[in-house]
């Protein structure tokens, strides 16, 4: 997997950030390109998405439609991951979260409050979010993540996704619980594929919402995490 790769050691040891924001690209919209590469920024948010919107080709003018005009020209790629991210963008500002002076204030639930319309929206539109990871390729999957750099959230849309996020006072780090689903987390991690022992890891399931705030407190959506 990418995380044994010698590019990947090289880089991760030479990145220091207390938000990081990785992506390995299987392109199926759009050429492999600069402007095609997650994560997509803008301002202080950046969105990675792991999927694909199911006849986007005949969607794309339906759906730019619906992004903000003043977002419009930021679009430089041809994939329809930054087409949604600057669908969620449009929702973040409409709630009054984009702009250059203020950070998003909100708790991660908020958050997925302001953004969960979108979410539905793509969904519907696309036949409904699939259900298996490992499903056609053509169908759709939602899962992403999504963060200013101090909040943060991961949404299980199809393709898996996992979370290790052990408290704060978690004494043991080689024992369980390696993953809160409220309080306060030591550190926070979401991966498509666990990065380390697969035991240390939470997969969470379709349709579910993890997120951290920026005093490191952990939200979960109800049910989102496997017993």
């Amino acid at each position: 997997m990418a995380a044994d790769t010698p590019v990947y050691d090289t880089l991760s040891n030479q990145i220091e950030s207390k938000t990081v924001v990785a992506h390995v690209r299987r392109a199926t919209h759009g050429d492999h390109t600069i402007g095609n590469t997650h994560p997509f920024q803008y301002g202080r948010w950046v969105f990675a998405h792991n999927g694909n919107i199911a006849g986007f080709d005949d969607l794309r003018p339906t759906l730019r439609e619906e992004i903000a005009p003043d977002f419009r020209p930021h679009i430089l790629g041809d994939t329809d991951s930054e087409v949604l991210f600057y669908l969620l963008l449009t929702a973040l500002s409409d709630a009054g979260y984009v702009d250059d002076d203020g950070r998003f204030s909100g708790s991660p639930k908020e958050l997925w409050e302001i953004i969960r319309p979108v979410v539905t929206r793509v969904a519907e539109l696309g036949g409904g979010m699939h259900t298996d990871p490992d499903g056609p390729s053509d169908r759709t999957y939602l899962t992403f993540v999504l963060t200013d750099g101090r909040t943060l959230i991961g949404h299980q849309g199809g393709k898996s996704l996992f979370v290790h996020a052990p408290s704060v006072d978690h004494e043991n780090f080689d024992e369980p619980p390696w993953v809160i689903d409220h309080g306060t987390a030591d550190h926070f991690l979401l991966a498509s594929e666990p990065a380390h022992d697969p035991q240390m890891w939470t997969p969470i399931r379709h349709g579910g919402v993890v997120g951290v705030g920026r005093n490191m407190g952990v939200w979960t959506s109800p049910e989102a995490l496997s017993p």
